[in-house]
């Protein structure tokens, strides 16, 4: 005896076709959220830190990550325990990642111009203590490079807080109340931005490729002090607009 298939109704039809819409929507919004002037102005200070097309490649991804993993842990607790988050968290938020992004400007124009700020430990008599000395000059450190890459992870972690409240005002309406639909529209939209991310330094990596090829060179420093500073502006703007 076989089980009869049952025919799909006239109404799951518009449920399916809704929900495919609304994760469609979900990503096309990840891909905006990712291309906003604190993002790109963040990944460029730190796609700017050296290495070639495939570097930059690689720290938008990391950058996406975070941002997207934060995005999604945060939206489905939320979901789950059913809270909002309010209006004034986002106004902080908004000014921790303008202020996170106006510093990696500054920090990226201070190290265009070649200053190097640190510690030497010195033992005078079986006494030690630390001086602290400035250099000028480009310096290499081969250790640091484990610390750029998580630090891409986390700074796109961090600039995601403030955009975790538009998200769970969306997720509702899209999904409606659904779990397994929070999670797939969670997912959308951080493919979304990683997808922009990724776009963004392929697109940067192009511009880059056809100023050379035109005759426009500008050395890394250079490149860095100037993306540097047009970075610590976008945060400034930032700040000063969510005050």
């Amino acid at each position: 005896m076989h089980a009869r298939r049952v025919p799909q109704t006239d109404a799951e039809a518009p449920m399916v076709d809704h929900s495919l819409l609304s994760l469609a929507g979900l990503f096309g919004l990840g891909i905006l959220h990712g291309l906003g002037p604190d993002h790109l102005a963040a990944l460029g200070t730190l796609a700017t830190r050296g290495g070639g097309l495939r570097d930059a490649v690689g720290t938008a991804a990391r950058f996406g990550a975070g941002h997207a993993g934060l995005l999604a842990v945060g939206a489905l607790l939320a979901s789950g325990l059913g809270y909002l988050v309010p209006e004034a968290f986002e106004q902080t938020a908004e000014i921790f990642g303008g202020s996170v992004v106006a510093l990696l400007g500054f920090a990226a124009v201070v190290d265009a111009l070649g200053f190097r700020i640190h510690t030497h430990r010195h033992e005078h008599g079986g006494d030690a203590h630390e001086h602290v000395h400035v250099h000028v000059g480009p310096r290499h450190d081969a250790r640091a490079h484990g610390v750029h890459r998580h630090g891409a992870t986390l700074v796109g972690a961090v600039l995601a807080i403030s955009g975790l409240r538009g998200l769970l005002l969306l997720l509702p309406a899209a999904t409606s109340g659904s779990l397994p639909l929070v999670m797939l529209a969670v997912l959308a939209f951080g493919t979304g931005v990683v997808a922009s991310m990724v776009g963004a330094a392929l697109l940067g990596g192009a511009a880059a490729w056809a100023s050379s090829s035109a005759g426009l060179r500008v050395g890394p420093r250079w490149t860095r002090g100037i993306v540097g500073a047009a970075s610590a502006c976008v945060g400034c703007a930032w700040v000063i607009a969510a005050w």
